[in-house]
């Protein structure tokens, strides 16, 4: 049997997954960060999903699908304050991750972060640096603990398109970014690296035409 682990929980993303799984009738767990958010999510999802800290090992296989993780768009970075979160964060899921090895079970990380961390503009250089730190540290516990990594990189994210609104047809709805992630599970030689929405394809290529210009001029 597989379980869907949620890291993030508290995010419109992962809201979205968890109501997806639910529907399909997944076994689902929101993965903790403190006793505060086990509440929470008690309180928000009742006992339609497990809630733990610790990663539940009686399943075959595992999905841990990371919707945030570390610092999530700082208005004002606090370089102390956010090493530290770095850190509580990667060593409470890299032990998740040996765990789940260590017992010999087939496991995947779908790592969620905005188009922004790959390709960073300069008032955003803060927020991608830290992200691409999150990601390289996954990555490497991944290849050392025999876990298949994805990424998924979007453009903007909102919960519906309007009519009203004609370049919300550029951006990514959360439910379809959320069929998207659930669909990945099940491609094992699928790309790792997905850059998803049409805004995040218009934006790399307006950041490559200005690199080449840099690099003419």
């Amino acid at each position: 049997m597989k379980l869907n682990v949620i890291v993030g929980g508290k995010t419109e993303l992962a809201t979205s997954i968890v109501e997806l799984l639910i529907y399909k009738r997944e076994a689902i767990m929101l993965l903790a960060r403190d006793k505060a958010e086990e509440l929470y999510f008690k309180k928000k999802y009742g006992n339609s999903v497990f809630i733990s800290m610790q990663i539940i090992t009686s399943y075959d296989e595992y999905v841990i699908i990371v919707c945030a993780f570390s610092i999530i768009h700082p208005v004002k970075p606090s370089y102390p304050k956010d090493i530290q979160i770095l850190r509580q964060d990667s060593d409470r899921l890299i032990l998740q991750i040996e765990k789940i090895n260590a017992l010999k079970k087939c496991a995947s990380l779908i790592f969620v972060s905005s188009v922004l961390e790959v390709f960073a503009l300069k008032s955003s250089s803060y927020y991608s640096s830290m992200k691409s730190i999150s990601k390289s540290i996954l990555i490497e516990s991944c290849l050392n603990n025999n876990v298949n990594f994805y990424a998924f990189h979007p453009g903007r994210l909102i919960k519906k398109r309007s009519v009203f609104s004609p370049l919300t047809y550029t951006n990514t709805t959360f439910g379809s970014l959320s069929r998207k992630i659930l669909a990945a599970r099940n491609l094992h030689n699928s790309q790792k690296f997905r850059i998803v929405g049409v805004d995040a394809r218009i934006y790399i290529v307006i950041y490559s035409v200005k690199l080449a210009m840099i690099a003419i001029l």
